[in-house]
């Protein structure tokens, strides 16, 4: 076996050992490499060194993602197996061969996991979160082998957006923009709905760049996306062990904060309920997201949402559109990283909502 086979061979033993001892983040310092070396009686300066450390580097720091990253276009990486990827531009997409080891690939995933303080296994096969990488901010998602077909892991990276883009950016004229503000500084209720990767979450933070300082803002999130600036702003993150639970209790512990506003950054469980109820009661300044396929379906998602969680209750269908349909005000929404619709909601009679479009 060449020398340079026979240490790689050293190297990912002596790497697993660390993890089950639970001192694996000293792989990732300087001078790993040269401890590792000294340990086995070779020479810091040893010509297999830089095969090494591009081991290292590339399973341990995931660097072999770091030239895509640094371009302006990228916003998202698909990592499907340890051999392909597909690379997803504002523009296009593109795939590309990777020449990862499957072993080597599966524990690159499960040291991310584990450095971020993420239990991911066959019990908790789906996690997502936020970190950074170098200067980005990124969101990881990653899901089990033991959930595809395959037996081979996933990882999705989400490139977000540092600096908040500008409400125009959104593709809005210039009369759509002066009432979107319009509507902020008069403290409505905004649900913003739309697809996957349609840009709720960047839109969310272009709101937020427009609320005045002093107001007492508090934001809820399961995964940390959304960026409130301001002294006077509360951010809670929900416990991913118990991620439900938690944002069920920060909706119920936030409204005796005094909120100005109250900014949730995904509606899609639980925390349908007291979000609706209060707004049914005379708070006002929510923002929120959702999943949806169209701004009028964005009604319906909720009012499903809302049946799902509550159990069982004596809100009939018709009467929870009714108190949706006065709770929220306004719904915008996105497609493509681009404003669509913007619709001002007027009431319901039955189970139709009744509602203005804004142009």
């Amino acid at each position: 076996m060449p020398q340079s086979e026979a240490l790689l061979s050293l190297l990912k033993e002596k790497t697993s050992q660390m993890i089950h001892q639970g001192v694996a983040e000293k792989i990732e310092e300087d001078y790993f490499i040269d401890s590792f070396l000294k340990e086995h009686g070779y020479s810091t300066n040893l010509r297999e060194k830089p095969f090494l450390q591009k081991w290292i580097d590339d399973v341990w720091r995931l660097s072999f993602i770091k030239t895509y990253l640094n371009e302006s276009t990228l916003e998202e990486i698909h990592l499907h197996s340890e051999s392909h990827a597909q690379f997803v531009y504002k523009d296009q997409r593109k795939e590309q061969k990777l020449q990862l080891h499957k072993k080597d690939y599966q524990l690159s995933l499960e040291w991310l996991s584990l450095k971020h303080h993420q239990s991911w296994n066959s019990k908790k096969p789906c996690v997502s979160f936020t970190s950074r990488f170098g200067p980005f901010v990124i969101r990881y998602t990653l899901l089990h082998f033991s959930i595809t077909p395959n037996k081979t892991s996933k990882l999705f990276i989400r490139k977000l957006t540092k600096k908040p883009l500008k409400l125009k950016d959104f593709s809005l004229t210039t009369g759509q923009e002066s009432h979107i503000l319009s509507l902020l500084h008069h403290k409505k209720n905004i649900m913003i709905s739309g697809a996957t990767a349609s840009g709720k979450t960047t839109f969310l933070n272009s709101l937020l760049e427009n609320l005045p300082s002093y107001e007492h803002i508090i934001i809820l999130e399961d995964s940390f996306e959304l960026q409130g600036r301001s002294l006077n702003s509360t951010h809670l993150l929900a416990n991913q062990e118990n991620l439900q639970e938690s944002l069920l209790s920060f909706c119920h512990y936030a409204l005796r904060l005094s909120p100005d506003r109250l900014i949730l950054g995904e509606t899609r469980g639980p925390e349908i309920i007291p979000l609706i109820l209060s707004m049914n009661t005379g708070h006002k300044g929510f923002l929120s997201s959702l999943h949806a396929n169209n701004a009028v379906d964005a009604i319906s998602r909720m009012a499903m949402l809302f049946q799902v969680f509550a159990g069982k209750n004596n809100i009939s269908y018709v009467d929870l559109i009714k108190m949706i349909c006065q709770g929220i005000d306004y719904i915008i929404h996105l497609d493509n990283k681009k404003v669509v619709e913007v619709i001002q909601i007027l009431g319901s009679e039955g189970i139709t909502p009744y509602y203005k479009s804004f142009d």
